[in-house]
């Protein structure tokens, strides 16, 4: 397969098919590149809700056979579920993955109900009393509720250590291209013809 955003060349290799997927009757091109999506914004979103959709049977599965045993539920949810897409989040586009760590931190937040046998409000609905008291100076903060707070602080601030993945994809995908960089250029680099760029 031969990753192409346009036709492919005349001289190509009758054996050679040009990579992607057709969505929405459009063919989309792209292709899976070590686990990790590459092509177009659209193959790339397509991609990614395909990994949500597996995560969201597999949470159901899990909540389902664990039911009654809620700390093997925590465990598997502070120590797995909740880093599934880590590795998207450092190496895809943080405006193509967006949408899908959005809905990706809604399923961790679900499991979370799931392994405290609790709801747990997201916003503070004053219908539903839960009022968020932090009064807080940053915009992104003002109308969660304290349990989103709380969720949120690592366990040594007294919270439990979920952090949205969808909230820190930039920092992820900064620090994904910082740790890659070094390996393109230098003596041993796979592209030194990057050296300038």
């Amino acid at each position: 397969m031969v990753l192409s955003h346009d036709e492919l060349p005349p001289a190509t290799p009758p054996d050679m098919i040009r990579a992607g997927t057709v969505i929405d009757e459009i063919f989309e091109p792209g292709m899976d590149v070590y686990g990790c999506p590459v092509g177009s914004r659209k193959f790339v979103k397509n991609w990614l809700n395909n990994k949500i959709q597996k995560l969201a049977r597999i949470k159901d599965k899990t909540c389902h056979v664990l039911e009654k045993d809620k700390q093997a539920l925590w465990n598997i949810l502070s120590l797995s579920y909740s880093q599934k897409m880590d590795y998207w989040a450092s190496l895809c586009y943080p405006s193509d993955s967006f949408q899908a760590l959005v809905e990706f931190d809604k399923l961790v937040w679900s499991y979370l109900e799931c392994a405290t046998g609790l709801t747990l409000p997201l916003t503070a609905d004053k219908e539903e009393g839960f009022e968020c008291p932090l009064d807080l100076p940053i915009t992104s903060f003002k109308g969660r509720s304290i349990q989103h707070h709380i969720a949120r602080l690592p366990i040594s601030k007294g919270g439990i250590g979920l952090r949205s993945v969808a909230e820190t994809s930039g920092q992820a995908f900064i620090g994904g291209i910082e740790m890659s960089v070094t390996f393109f250029t230098g003596e041993f680099g796979v592209a030194p013809g990057l050296e300038e760029v």
